[in-house]
Protein backbone atom coordinates (compact mmCIF):
# COMPACT_ATOMS: atom_id res chain seq x y z
CA UNK A 1 0.00 0.00 0.00
CA UNK A 2 1.10 3.52 -0.29
CA UNK A 3 1.58 6.49 1.90
CA UNK A 4 -1.56 8.63 1.07
CA UNK A 5 -1.12 12.41 2.70
CA UNK A 6 -3.23 14.80 1.78
CA UNK A 7 -1.78 18.91 2.61
CA UNK A 8 -3.72 20.85 4.84
CA UNK A 9 -3.26 24.26 4.24
CA UNK A 10 -1.86 26.14 7.64
CA UNK A 11 -2.51 29.98 7.60
CA UNK A 12 0.49 31.57 9.98
CA UNK A 13 -0.33 34.20 12.24
CA UNK A 14 2.05 36.85 12.76
CA UNK A 15 4.09 38.22 16.30
CA UNK A 16 2.16 41.28 18.53
CA UNK A 17 6.25 42.11 19.24
CA UNK A 18 6.03 41.20 22.64
CA UNK A 19 8.54 37.92 22.11
CA UNK A 20 8.01 34.53 21.86
CA UNK A 21 5.55 31.93 23.52
CA UNK A 22 7.44 28.89 24.63
CA UNK A 23 5.14 25.29 25.89
CA UNK A 24 7.87 23.21 26.80
CA UNK A 25 5.95 19.25 26.78
CA UNK A 26 7.28 16.32 29.09
CA UNK A 27 5.80 13.02 28.41
CA UNK A 28 5.85 10.47 30.79
CA UNK A 29 6.67 7.15 28.88
CA UNK A 30 6.54 4.92 31.74
CA UNK A 31 5.02 1.30 31.59
CA UNK A 32 2.35 2.90 33.77
CA UNK A 33 1.11 5.12 31.02
CA UNK A 34 0.17 1.95 28.88
CA UNK A 35 -3.69 1.48 27.83
CA UNK A 36 -5.97 4.70 28.26
CA UNK A 37 -3.28 6.74 29.51
CA UNK A 38 -1.62 6.66 26.83
CA UNK A 39 -4.51 7.53 24.86
CA UNK A 40 -5.34 10.51 26.76
CA UNK A 41 -1.98 11.64 27.01
CA UNK A 42 -0.97 11.90 22.81
CA UNK A 43 -4.73 13.24 22.11
CA UNK A 44 -4.09 16.49 24.44
CA UNK A 45 -0.72 16.68 23.21
CA UNK A 46 -2.26 16.37 19.35
CA UNK A 47 -4.84 18.66 20.47
CA UNK A 48 -2.23 21.01 22.04
CA UNK A 49 0.32 21.65 19.16
CA UNK A 50 -2.38 21.39 16.49
CA UNK A 51 -3.63 23.97 18.31
CA UNK A 52 -0.69 26.47 17.69
CA UNK A 53 0.63 24.94 14.45
CA UNK A 54 0.13 28.53 12.30
CA UNK A 55 1.56 30.56 15.31
CA UNK A 56 5.17 31.83 13.88
CA UNK A 57 5.88 33.33 17.42
CA UNK A 58 5.08 29.38 19.37
CA UNK A 59 7.69 26.88 19.47
CA UNK A 60 7.86 23.38 21.00
CA UNK A 61 10.31 21.92 23.21
CA UNK A 62 10.25 18.40 23.97
CA UNK A 63 11.11 15.53 25.96
CA UNK A 64 10.17 12.00 27.30
CA UNK A 65 11.11 10.86 30.84
CA UNK A 66 10.51 7.91 32.74
CA UNK A 67 13.56 6.49 35.25
CA UNK A 68 16.16 9.36 35.21
CA UNK A 69 18.70 7.77 33.25
CA UNK A 70 15.91 6.99 30.55
CA UNK A 71 15.30 10.77 29.77
CA UNK A 72 15.44 11.70 26.12
CA UNK A 73 16.53 13.25 24.36
CA UNK A 74 19.10 12.99 27.35
CA UNK A 75 20.05 15.56 29.80
CA UNK A 76 23.34 16.36 28.38
CA UNK A 77 21.76 16.95 24.85
CA UNK A 78 18.71 19.63 24.55
CA UNK A 79 15.52 19.12 24.23
CA UNK A 80 13.62 18.47 21.00
CA UNK A 81 12.31 22.11 19.80
CA UNK A 82 10.28 23.34 16.73
CA UNK A 83 9.39 26.52 15.88
CA UNK A 84 8.37 26.26 12.26
CA UNK A 85 4.84 24.37 11.05
CA UNK A 86 6.94 21.92 9.73
CA UNK A 87 8.87 20.99 12.38
CA UNK A 88 5.75 21.41 14.45
CA UNK A 89 4.55 18.72 12.82
CA UNK A 90 7.53 16.31 12.61
CA UNK A 91 7.73 16.85 16.09
CA UNK A 92 4.11 15.89 16.87
CA UNK A 93 5.19 12.52 14.43
CA UNK A 94 8.30 11.48 16.96
CA UNK A 95 6.02 12.03 19.62
CA UNK A 96 2.84 9.76 18.34
CA UNK A 97 5.96 7.17 18.08
CA UNK A 98 6.67 6.84 21.73
CA UNK A 99 6.76 3.35 22.83
CA UNK A 100 5.45 3.67 27.39
CA UNK A 101 7.86 0.87 28.33
CA UNK A 102 10.09 3.52 30.71
CA UNK A 103 10.95 2.63 34.08
CA UNK A 104 9.88 4.46 37.34
CA UNK A 105 8.38 7.70 36.81
CA UNK A 106 10.98 10.51 37.86
CA UNK A 107 8.58 13.27 37.26
CA UNK A 108 11.08 15.84 39.51
CA UNK A 109 14.01 15.32 37.74
CA UNK A 110 12.07 15.94 34.39
CA UNK A 111 11.03 19.18 35.80
CA UNK A 112 14.18 20.33 36.69
CA UNK A 113 15.71 19.89 33.47
CA UNK A 114 12.51 21.75 31.92
CA UNK A 115 13.43 24.66 33.74
CA UNK A 116 16.91 25.09 33.08
CA UNK A 117 16.05 24.47 29.45
CA UNK A 118 13.54 27.41 29.58
CA UNK A 119 16.48 29.42 30.88
CA UNK A 120 18.74 28.87 28.74
CA UNK A 121 16.67 29.99 26.09
CA UNK A 122 15.82 32.87 28.15
CA UNK A 123 19.75 34.36 28.21
CA UNK A 124 18.96 35.10 24.60
CA UNK A 125 15.09 35.48 23.91
CA UNK A 126 11.95 37.09 25.65
CA UNK A 127 10.05 34.41 25.93
CA UNK A 128 6.88 33.46 27.51
CA UNK A 129 7.29 29.80 28.93
CA UNK A 130 5.02 27.37 30.03
CA UNK A 131 5.47 23.77 30.61
CA UNK A 132 3.23 21.06 29.87
CA UNK A 133 3.49 17.03 31.87
CA UNK A 134 1.36 14.77 30.78
CA UNK A 135 1.70 11.81 33.19
CA UNK A 136 -0.48 9.49 34.84
CA UNK A 137 -0.11 11.09 38.66
CA UNK A 138 2.05 8.05 39.58
CA UNK A 139 4.60 10.03 41.39
CA UNK A 140 4.98 12.20 44.40
CA UNK A 141 6.56 16.03 43.22
CA UNK A 142 8.49 16.87 46.15
CA UNK A 143 8.77 20.47 48.10
CA UNK A 144 12.53 21.17 46.61
CA UNK A 145 10.95 21.18 42.92
CA UNK A 146 7.77 23.10 43.64
CA UNK A 147 10.05 26.27 45.15
CA UNK A 148 12.14 25.74 42.37
CA UNK A 149 9.09 26.29 40.15
CA UNK A 150 7.95 28.72 42.30
CA UNK A 151 11.19 30.48 41.68
CA UNK A 152 11.14 30.02 37.53
CA UNK A 153 7.79 31.93 38.00
CA UNK A 154 8.54 34.47 40.27
CA UNK A 155 12.00 35.37 37.37
CA UNK A 156 10.94 34.81 34.03
CA UNK A 157 6.69 34.61 34.17
CA UNK A 158 6.55 30.62 33.87
CA UNK A 159 3.46 28.92 33.93
CA UNK A 160 3.35 25.21 35.11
Amino acid sequence: SSDLRVPIPIDSEGSDGQGGQLLSILLDYSASMQGKSAVLAMAVITATLRANMGQRETRYLFRRFADSEEMWPPVVEPPLEAKTATEKDALLETILATNFNGGATHVNDALEVAIKDIEHLRKTENLEASILLVTDGQAHILESTILRIRKAREIGRAHV
